[in-house]
C-alpha cells in the first residue's frame, strides 16, 4: 500500500518538476488526487465485497444438489452398443429436464447427471426425486433402465465441490442397497469406496 501510495505520488508530481507552480496549488492537486485514489480503491473494495456477498447469497439459496447414476449403464453399453447407449443417455435427459422444470441439471459425464433444485425443502425434494425414479423406471421404451440418486444439501458455508463429494457417497451407498432409489447423504456415511468396473 505505501509503495502503491509512493509511486502514485511520484506519477503526480513529475510533471510539476521544474516549474513555478505555486505550493499550495501543488498541495491542492495532490490532495485531489489523492481523494481520487481513495475513492477508486474504496469503490473496488465495495465492488468485490459485494460481488463475494452475491455469491454466497447464490450459494445459500441452491439447497440441494443430486447426482445421478443410470443403473447398469455399462451392461447396456457393452451388450447393446453405444448407439444404444447414447439412446438411453438422452432419454433419461429427458425425463430429467421434464421433471425438474424450473432447476437446472447438467450432464457431468458417463452417465451422470446432476441437478440443482433452488429453494426446495426436504420433503419436496424427495416428492422430486422419487417421482423422477419413477418416471425413468415406468418408461416402455426399449432397453428399460433406473436411476439411482445421491441427495445432498449445499451448506451455506460449504462448497458445491462437496456437495457433489456427499451426493457421491449417498449414490455409493443407493446402489449398494437395491439400485433404483435415492438416499440422502448423513454424516455417519463414509468416505466413498468407488464400485468396482461393472457395477455402475
Amino acid at each position: 500500500m505505501l509503495n502503491c501510495a509512493m509511486a502514485t505520488t511520484w506519477t503526480l508530481l513529475r510533471p510539476f518538476y521544474g516549474t513555478n507552480i505555486d505550493l499550495q496549488d501543488l498541495v491542492a492537486a495532490m490532495l485531489i488526487s489523492y481523494a481520487l485514489f481513495i475513492s477508486g480503491l474504496v469503490i473496488y473494495s465495495y465492488l468485490r465485497i459485494r460481488q463475494a456477498k452475491l455469491h454466497n447469497f447464490y450459494m445459500s439459496k441452491v439447497l440441494l444438489d443430486q447426482a445421478y447414476d443410470i443403473d447398469n449403464f455399462k451392461q447396456v453399453n457393452d451388450r447393446f452398443g453405444h448407439d444404444v447407449g447414447d439412446e438411453v443417455l438422452k432419454r433419461v435427459a429427458q425425463h430429467i429436464k421434464a421433471s425438474i422444470v424450473g432447476h437446472e441439471f447438467a450432464r457431468l459425464g458417463g452417465e451422470e447427471f446432476v441437478i440443482f433444485f433452488h429453494g426446495l425443502d426436504q420433503p419436496a425434494a424427495d416428492r422430486q426425486v422419487a417421482a423422477l425414479c419413477r418416471r425413468v423406471r415406468e418408461d416402455r421404451g426399449a432397453h428399460p433402465v433406473t436411476i439411482s440418486i445421491g441427495l445432498a444439501r449445499v451448506d451455506p458455508a460449504g462448497t458445491l465441490t462437496r456437495a457433489l463429494v456427499k451426493a457421491d457417497q449417498a449414490l455409493y451407498e443407493a446402489k449398494h442397497n437395491g439400485k433404483d432409489r435415492f438416499v440422502l447423504w448423513t454424516a455417519q456415511q463414509s468416505e466413498p469406496t468407488h464400485p468396482q468396473a461393472g457395477e455402475s
